[in-house]
């Protein structure tokens, strides 16, 4: 950021940014904890380093108490600051002297007097144990003391070969959200939502062929781990989680298995960080266990430097936004009486029915002991090309609302409905709701920013009105029978809108249809990856006395039911 670009360039100290070498971080967690390596751009070829290569050498000596010296010492400190910052993440070995570094700077912060008048610095307080100088030089001492052990570490411990390193797992494209909440005990709850984004479990022809050649064939059967990491503000790990996903049958049941997950993160205070990673692997069966096989695909996500929600009940506090899906009913309002679905995805169509969940925190209840406050919330949509502009499908559109509320209680929890459906074309939707106390005018607001695409895929139909049209002849669906989506879409009168009707059963699961009783014109349940687990669908029709063929589709010649034949 500017502060630590203007402390790392100073007057009197001719440094540049071509005195910072590039450099890369690898880590081969699945060998050993010491197999990592710093590696240096040294003239145009890579070596490996240690972190003293990452600093400029003009800082690593003449670091004096006074003048020049001192400048020196202060940059030293900085750069140690930036890079254990970028390395603490990645490895435990760099946390502890993060958290000495940054621990240096805060005293040194409070320590330093100036004169208020000029703002030169006037000297140290006697209570900072270690002029710059000083740590600047323990500290170079200390790098190149645990350096040596890391180094030495690796060749006790780490193969020079290993056969998995020339393998690249694939990216794992994945939606994340997240959004902070207050808990009771006053520390901050983070809920992080997540699906893998559609199609991106299925490994790619090249993966595929790689595998085959290599003699372990792609099955369709996998397992996803998915490893959460709390870290404190100093990158020590706090909390660890991991969970499980089995999935298999992709090409029958659909490119996306797993629903939408929530984690949570409880009781961070203060600074806090978290990392989490989904790995993919190949599965196989014996004796009904599950066994992991070739890790084939890697997804990762960090939100470093998050900052807990303010605990002081005097000051008025909002939560972050949750985007959420809901299900409209026959007249197209939101039903609510269901529950709504986290929506992590960062896009939005204007045919989606979008809700926003936050909570209010420390409301002041006035002396008739009932709070007030108001809600207002604004979308602001920007086109992102000329052409668009031109087209009139880009330009600027606003839409805002206010409401107000009386409660009884200092904390409120309120969703409102984002209705988009008037809005065509692609463009970034920013939405911002911002809560005003009517009792002491204190007022707080959080922004959601998306980009809204229209669905050049479906077929040219009111889709908001076909998705209600899909969701009443879907609830004629008797017990013991299914239908297809082409039925659907053809009882419609839109023959060729069959994925359409995927998509409006996709947007119903969990709210009281049954859904589990359509399938694909083989029978197949290409939409099980919409429901809880891959197997509620196939349950569900089980106990409805549905009969299944060798193959797991369902025998369509005993339940098929046709929409309008009775």
């Amino acid at each position: 950021n500017s502060a630590e670009i203007a402390d790392l360039f100073r007057p009197g100290v001719a440094i540049n940014l071509s005195d910072f070498p590039d450099n890369a971080f690898w880590r081969y967690g699945d060998l050993d904890r010491a197999a990592y390596f710093v590696f240096v751009d040294d003239g145009g070829t890579w070596k490996v380093g240690t972190v003293e290569d990452l600093i400029p050498e003009t800082l690593r000596y003449g670091l004096t108490e006074t003048g020049r010296g001192r400048t020196k010492s202060e940059m030293l400190i900085t750069i140690l600051f930036v890079i254990y910052r970028e390395l603490g993440p990645l490895h435990p070995d760099f946390t502890s002297r993060y958290g000495a570094v940054a621990s240096y700077i805060d005293k040194y912060q409070q320590s330093e007097t100036r004169d208020p008048r000029t703002g030169q610095a006037w000297g140290m307080m006697s209570d900072l144990t270690e002029p710059p100088h000083v740590f600047g030089q323990q500290f170079l001492l200390r790098n190149r003391t645990e350096d040596d052990e890391a180094r030495y570490r690796r060749t006790l411990y780490v193969p020079e070969q290993a056969s998995a390193v020339l393998r690249d797992a694939e990216v794992l494209p994945l939606a994340v959200r997240t959004a902070r909440f207050l808990a009771d005990d006053g520390t901050t709850r983070t809920e992080i939502y997540w699906s893998p984004e559609p199609g991106s479990l299925t490994p790619s022809r090249r993966q595929r062929q790689r595998l085959r050649a290599e003699g372990s064939p792609d099955q369709g059967r996998y397992v996803l781990r998915q490893t959460t990491v709390q870290k404190n503000a100093d990158y020590v790990d706090r909390v660890v989680s991991r969970d499980h996903f089995y999935v298999e049958g992709l090409e029958r049941r659909g490119a996306n298995a797993i629903p939408v997950q929530t984690v949570v993160a409880r009781g961070d205070t203060g600074r806090y960080h978290l990392a989490m990673q989904w790995d993919q692997y190949q599965a196989g069966r014996a004796r009904d266990q599950v066994q992991l096989g070739e890790r084939i695909k890697v997804g990762t996500y960090r939100l470093d430097s998050l900052s807990a929600l303010p605990s002081d009940p005097a000051t008025l506090i909002l939560s972050d936004l949750r985007p959420e899906f809901v299900l409209r009913d026959q007249n197209g309002e939101p039903r609510f009486d269901a529950a709504p679905t986290p929506y992590p995805f960062g896009t939005i169509t204007p045919e989606l029915a979008l809700a926003l969940y936050f909570e209010v925190y420390h409301l002041t209840r006035g002396p008739d002991d009932l709070a007030r406050y108001t809600v207002d919330y604004e979308i602001t949509r920007r086109g992102t090309s000329e052409l668009l502009r031109f087209l009139g499908m880009g330009g600027e559109e606003r839409t805002a609302s206010q409401t107000s509320y009386t409660h009884d209680g200092r904390t409120a929890r309120e969703t409102i409905f984002v209705d988009m459906s008037d809005w065509r074309g692609q463009g970034e939707v920013t939405i911002t709701v911002r809560v005003t106390d009517e009792t002491t005018g204190q007022q707080t607001s959080r922004s959601l920013t998306s980009s809204s695409i229209p669905d050049v895929n479906a077929p040219a139909l009111d889709k908001a009105d076909f998705f209600r049209r899909v969701w009443a002849l879907v609830d004629e669906i008797p017990a013991g029978r299914v239908t297809t989506y082409g039925h659907i879409a053809a009882h419609l009168g839109a023959r060729s809108a069959a994925r359409t009707v995927g998509w409006a059963l996709k947007a119903a699961v969990g709210h009281g249809l049954p859904c589990h009783r359509v399938v694909n014109r083989f029978g197949a349940l290409s939409g099980a990856r919409h429901f809880e687990t891959p197997f509620v669908m196939e349950e569900r029709l089980r106990q409805e006395g549905i009969a299944f063929t060798e193959d797991g589709c369902v025998d369509l010649k005993q339940h098929l039911w046709v929409p309008g034949a009775g």
